[in-house]
C-alpha cells in the first residue's frame, strides 16, 4: 500500500491529493474570472483578470494548465490595447500547448487576428494557413489567408483562396470586395469589376460597405482608362460616406494623375484630419509633396483590404 503524503495547511494537515483539488479549483475560478472580465466592459474587472492570471502563472502550473492561462492572459492583453505583451503571452502559449493541444487552435486564431489587425501579414498569413489546412471549411481564416497574400504580392495564390469562398458563398461581401482587390493588381479589371459590383450588391443598405465597393469599381474603371467614370464613382462615395478618408485619398491619386497637385494635396489633408496615424495617409502626402504623377493602371492597383 502507497503512502500518502501529508503537509500543514495552516494550522491542519492536508493531503497532496487534497492540494492538487485545491490547486485545480482555484486554476478554474481563475480562468472563469478572466473569461468575464474578458467579456465585460467593465475596466476594473479587466485589470483584475489581468493580475491575477498573472500571479497564477507565477505560481509555475503543469504546462498544459499554463497554457491555457498565457492565453486567456494574451486575451486579455489585447482587449488592454497591450499588442507586443498579447504577442508574447499567444506565443508562450503556442509553445506550450504542445502539453494541452486542445488550446492550440484557439491561440493560433487569436494570434492570426491580431496579427493580421497589426497588418503583420506574414506572420498572420502563417496561421490562417495552418488553421485552413486543420479546418478546410473555415472560410473566414480562408479568406483572411487570401487577404494576406495579396498584401505580400501572391496575388495568384490569393486568387485562389478567394475563390474558393465566393464559391461558397456568392453573397460574402469582403470575399468579393477582397477578391477584386487581388484581380486589380493582376490588371484582370473586367473580372474585378464584377467582384465589385457584386460587392455592392451584397452591402444591401450598409453605406460604408457601399462607399467601398464604388471605391472599386473606381480602381477597375482607372484600369480600362475610363477617367470621367471614375470620377465620377469617388464622388459618389464621397457624398454617400463624407468620413470615408479612402475615398479622398483615391481622389488625391485621380487628381495627380490630372495633373493637378494642389487639389490632390487638398484631398490629402481631407483624409489626414480624419485618419491621421494611416500609413496609408503619409505616403499620399508624401507622393503629393515629390509630385509624383502615376498612370491610371497603377492608381488602380493601391488598396487596402477589408478582414474577412
Amino acid at each position: 500500500m502507497l503512502a500518502q503524503s501529508f503537509f500543514v495547511w495552516g494550522n491542519e494537515p492536508v493531503s497532496a491529493l487534497d492540494l492538487l483539488k485545491r490547486d485545480n479549483k482555484d486554476l478554474a475560478q481563475t480562468l472563469a474570472e478572466a473569461r468575464t472580465a474578458y467579456e465585460s466592459p467593465d475596466l476594473f474587472a479587466l485589470k483584475n483578470g489581468i493580475v491575477r492570471l498573472e500571479k497564477a502563472i507565477d505560481a509555475q502550473p503543469k504546462p498544459g494548465q499554463l497554457a491555457e492561462l498565457k492565453y486567456w492572459l494574451g486575451r486579455l492583453y489585447r482587449k488592454d490595447h497591450r499588442d507586443d505583451a498579447a504577442i508574447l503571452a499567444f506565443t508562450d502559449a503556442l509553445i506550450l500547448g504542445q502539453e494541452n493541444p486542445a488550446i492550440l487552435p484557439l491561440v493560433r486564431k487569436d494570434l492570426a487576428d491580431l496579427y493580421f489587425g497589426l497588418h503583420y501579414y506574414d506572420e498572420a498569413g502563417g496561421l490562417y494557413r495552418r488553421i485552413v489546412e486543420a479546418e478546410p471549411s473555415n472560410l473566414v481564416a480562408r479568406g483572411n489567408l487570401g487577404i494576406c497574400l495579396e498584401q505580400l504580392g501572391f496575388y495568384d495564390l490569393a486568387i485562389n483562396e478567394l475563390q474558393q469562398v465566393v464559391k461558397l458563398e456568392p453573397g460574402n461581401y469582403f470575399a468579393q470586395y477582397n477578391l477584386g482587390l487581388a484581380l486589380v493588381a493582376k490588371q484582370q479589371y473586367l473580372p474585378a469589376k464584377q467582384c465589385f459590383e457584386k460587392a455592392f450588391k451584397a452591402s444591401k443598405d450598409d453605406k460604408e460597405k457601399l462607399s467601398m465597393a464604388l471605391l472599386g469599381l473606381s480602381r477597375t474603371a482607372c484600369g480600362l482608362e475610363q477617367a470621367a467614370e471614375a470620377r465620377r464613382l469617388v464622388d459618389r462615395a464621397i457624398a454617400m460616406t463624407p468620413q470615408n478618408h479612402y475615398a479622398y485619398l483615391f481622389s488625391a491619386r485621380l487628381y495627380q494623375d490630372q495633373k493637378e497637385p494642389a487639389r490632390a494635396y487638398e484631398e490629402v489633408r481631407k483624409a489626414a484630419r480624419l485618419a491621421p496615424k494611416d500609413p496609408a495617409v503619409r505616403e499620399a502626402l508624401s507622393s503629393v509633396l515629390q509630385n509624383a504623377v502615376p498612370n491610371n493602371r497603377s492608381l488602380a492597383q493601391k488598396a487596402s483590404p477589408l478582414p474577412i
